[in-house]
């Protein structure tokens, strides 16, 4: 036990290590760039990257680089969009290997127009090329506003797969910030994900919802979505390691909620070094089931306003809980159903010892002492008079929250 819970911790850090120096360093330069696309105020273009010839312009954004990527050859290639805001009427189409890169998350902003009511970023890759080619992806540099207060209706933000289409992989979206979206910020299908340096915020929806995925990498900043930050609903067995990492998840109903068809279906989810809240009290802060091979550890789970801190539900087995540190709960910080199996070591940190002053107010014989982040009540509670009490002095009613210090003279 001890043997594994060390190996599990080298790997976290073996992994925050490839993120910071050496994943983000992978992001090939954008130039040379295969199209350039800018805007003058009015108008958009796009510029050939290898020719210089302006080969296209329109006052709609999204027809502008829906001419790049189409006239793309295959592959695909990059598209380097310039700083500006870029207004889209509809969906942009990936429909080949692309790589968009703006100039940085205040820089290049892609917003959805008043009521275009759809997805921003499509990926939709033909099953006739999508095997053919090593895929390798990125979305980066850039800001997606959904202007969600000008619309009535919303799917995802970026969506890796449409019907009808291959699933996207090999896949990374890096500095990108999705803000005030209609709906879920990502849409993850397949596997092979990285999502790093990420800004998920006010949205209609989840901030990351995964269907069936594996082999994925999160970790981003996921804030104030209404539903809730990170949502994986699985039908099929995936052996691939799933890694949700130094993120702030914050601000909707859950944190994350994992969760199967069938028992055992989903292996090797690593839950480690991050802060989790909820606002739900019907929801919980880490909610899993049907799942396998389980690890959380060092993360703060904030559930004051959550019904539990972590639900285990029935077919999660082989849950392995450490290091953590978690606040009361409504309910319970921890919940097991019945047929699950964990393994806890260290299970939960909490306040043990606390201090303090109190005073009883002139003409009373007892004063209440409030306690916070206890989870039980103290075993003992020492009180040491400033000065000469009246008479005697004790201690009543002690329990995980409070106790009252009295006295048998006013």
């Amino acid at each position: 036990g001890d043997a594994l819970r060390r190996g599990v911790i080298r790997l976290g850090d073996q992994i925050k290590d490839i993120w910071f120096r050496d994943i983000t360093s992978r992001i090939p330069p954008v130039s040379p760039a295969s199209y350039i696309v800018y805007t003058d105020g009015s108008k958009y273009y796009a510029k050939n990257g290898d020719s210089g010839m302006i080969e296209y312009s329109d006052v709609d954004a999204s027809n502008v680089i829906q001419y790049a990527i189409d006239k793309m050859p295959l592959p695909g290639g990059t598209i380097f969009i310039k700083r500006g805001t870029y207004v889209l009427s509809k969906a942009i189409v990936i429909n080949k290997f692309v790589n968009l890169v703006g100039e940085g998350v205040r820089a290049t902003v892609l917003k959805l127009a008043d009521n275009a009511n759809s997805s921003m970023i499509d990926y939709a890759i033909p099953c006739s090329i999508a095997d053919s080619v090593s895929q390798l992806m990125y979305i980066a540099h850039m800001m997606l506003d959904g202007n969600k207060a000008n619309q009535t209706s919303g799917t995802q933000a970026i969506r890796t797969v449409v019907p009808g289409y291959c699933n996207v992989r090999d896949f990374m979206i890096y500095d990108v910030w999705i803000d005030s979206y209609k709906g879920d910020g990502i849409y993850l299908v397949s596997h092979n994900y990285l999502v790093l340096h990420v800004a998920i915020e006010h949205n209609d929806g989840w901030g990351i919802r995964l269907d069936s995925t594996g082999g994925f990498i999160i970790g981003s900043w996921i804030w104030l979505n209404s539903e809730g930050g990170i949502y994986h609903l699985f039908s099929s067995s995936s052996v691939n390691p799933n890694i949700i990492m130094a993120n702030m998840i914050a601000g909707g109903k859950a944190g994350i909620r994992i969760e199967g068809t069938a028992s055992g279906l989903y292996r090797v989810h690593i839950i480690s070094d991050n802060y989790i809240a909820g606002t739900d009290a019907n929801t919980d802060t880490i909610y899993i089931n049907n799942t396998l091979y389980t690890f959380i550890y060092n993360n703060y789970i904030n559930a004051v306003s959550n019904r539990y801190g972590i639900y285990e539900d029935i077919g999660a087995n082989e849950t392995f809980v450490f290091g953590n540190y978690t606040s009361l709960s409504r309910t319970s910080p921890y919940y097991v159903i019945q047929g699950s199996t964990s393994k806890f070591w260290s299970l939960m940190r909490y306040r043990t010892v606390d201090s303090g002053v109190a005073t009883i107010t002139a003409g009373q014989t007892r004063v209440t002492v409030s306690l916070s982040r206890f989870i039980k009540a103290p075993n003992k509670v020492l009180i040491t008079p400033l000065g000469q009490p009246p008479g005697k002095l004790w201690v009543e009613n002690i329990t995980s929250t409070s106790f009252d210090i009295v006295t048998d003279t006013a």
